[in-house]
């Protein structure tokens, strides 16, 4: 059964945990700083780190992820913006090892209408000079993406990402159900077959987190809108079959569905633990 938790937007690591505590999380998505700016992340005491690591710990709230920010574009045909992407990743890995995080997660990057080739040739040579810069444990994961517009994240585009990087044991796949759903792979009527496909092109040992999102939009609309558990098309019976898939079962999942308030948290985790069959 895998383990479930949301990503939780609070920078305030005494917070988070008390978060995770109370929605019963028993894995976590957090952000390091504020996604929609470059701006690095808080000064946290090193007694804060403790105490954060410490807790995660007693409560056996394990792995924990974080979700690098949206402006880093390791693809993007501009060398300023790159270099700035590349040094911000770098930042998020440290940050990763320092508050003990097992993966930092990524969107791979939009090609900016210069061509995936030359989009994925970019992120190639981006995560190599990552990986040439920093040593640590944390694993960068690659999202799955809708292929909306620009985007690069497609099954076919992340598998020539890592043939291409030098270091291919540091880089992870974070499978985002809607993403995917939306990018054309049916994981509704056809889960075994997705995974076939990614199990020959990537390898599914590379899936090492889930993103549990239902889609506004039908499969093949390449358009990324997250909706509750069971309200989109990818809906309960889907989910059902996702979540009881024996391959996802030790693979921990984090719910980034839409939230007014902790209630729409506590409503998701509970329609995901409904469909898991003990």
């Amino acid at each position: 059964m895998p383990k479930i938790g949301v990503h939780l937007s609070s920078l305030d690591l005494n917070e988070i945990v008390n978060k995770a505590t109370y929605l019963g999380c028993e894995t976590i998505q957090i952000f390091t700083r504020n996604p929609k700016s470059w701006a690095g992340p808080p000064n946290h005491s090193k007694n804060d780190i403790k105490k954060f690591k410490k807790s995660l710990k007693e409560r056996n709230i394990s792995p924990s992820a974080i979700h690098a920010s949206y402006l880093p574009n390791l693809a993007s045909p501009d060398s300023y913006l790159l270099e700035k992407s590349i040094n911000n990743i770098i930042s998020e890995l440290k940050c990763g090892d320092i508050l003990g995080a097992e993966f930092v997660v990524i969107h791979p990057g939009s090609h900016k209408g210069q061509g995936s080739e030359i989009g994925v040739r970019n992120i190639i040579g981006s995560i190599n000079v990552i990986f040439s810069f920093i040593k640590n444990p944390v694993l960068l994961l690659l999202e799955t993406t809708a292929a909306e517009g620009n985007e690069i994240g497609t099954i076919d585009e992340i598998a020539k990402i890592i043939r291409g990087c030098d270091e291919k044991e540091r880089l992870g796949i974070c499978f985002d159900t809607c993403h995917i759903f939306a990018a054309g792979c049916d994981i509704v009527n056809n889960l075994d077959g997705v995974l076939e496909e990614f199990d020959k092109k990537i390898g599914l040992s590379k899936i090492k987190l889930i993103h549990l999102n239902d889609s506004k939009y039908e499969c093949g609309s390449k358009r990324d809108r997250h909706l509750h558990i069971g309200d989109g098309f990818i809906g309960e019976e889907g989910f059902e079959r996702i979540l009881n898939c024996p391959f996802f079962s030790d693979i921990p999942a984090i719910l980034e569905t839409p939230k007014k308030d902790d209630w729409d948290d506590v409503k998701n985790i509970g329609m995901v633990r409904k469909l898991l069959k003990n």
